[in-house]
């Protein structure tokens, strides 16, 4: 995840590490001990969102309460600056952020559902299942299996799109009333 504002990125892998490179001098700034197994990251405003895959949480920190980086690099405890952890589906694999409605979502694979996170009182406030008998009969597929979840605006109106590996397939869910519009293809298997 880039942090613009403080021009440095942060990094992790999935033994619980995450690494802050300050991008200024393109060195390691600190090296953080905390999600169990992230796969995903956004920063917004300063605050760092995580999505650690084996508490099936989403990891809520805040960016400016890390302390001042040391040289040599040295290991920070995630502690000191986490704000909250939110819970999620089973499974999680990746987010997106909306910065405009200040929402978090969340692909939860392992149950077929997104997670809708309110940033402002870091609850989840909505999962929305993406299987058959939650969707409407209009699609002749459903959302197996959601890896990827990105957001475009067209028209006016915020779309979630939802890549699903297991149905092979792209759901599209309005962000305003929280109902999948569309699955694509929307044809048989």
């Amino acid at each position: 995840a880039l942090d613009v504002t403080n021009n440095r990125a942060v990094v992790s892998n999935e033994t619980g590490r995450m690494f802050i490179v300050d991008l200024t001098t393109n060195t390691l700034a600190q090296a953080v001990d905390g999600a169990l197994s992230s796969s995903g990251l956004v920063i917004n405003n300063d605050i760092l969102y995580v999505l650690d895959t084996a508490t099936e949480s989403v990891m809520v920190f805040d960016m400016n309460a890390l302390v001042a980086p040391v040289s040599p690099p040295e290991g920070v405890d995630e502690s000191a600056f986490i704000l909250a952890s939110i819970g999620v589906g089973s499974v999680p694999y990746s987010l997106a952020l909306d910065a405009v409605t200040n929402r978090l979502y969340v692909a939860n694979y392992g149950e077929d559902s997104i997670s809708v996170i309110d940033l402002n009182t870091y609850l989840e406030i909505d999962r929305i299942f993406l299987d058959q008998d939650n969707i409407s009969t209009n699609f002749l597929r459903d959302g197996e299996g959601p890896v990827d979840v990105a957001l475009g605006t067209f028209n006016g109106t915020t779309y979630l799109f939802v890549a699903c590996f297991a149905a092979h397939d792209v759901v599209m869910i309005n962000t305003q009333t929280l109902n999948v519009v569309e699955v694509f293809p929307n044809t048989a298997e």
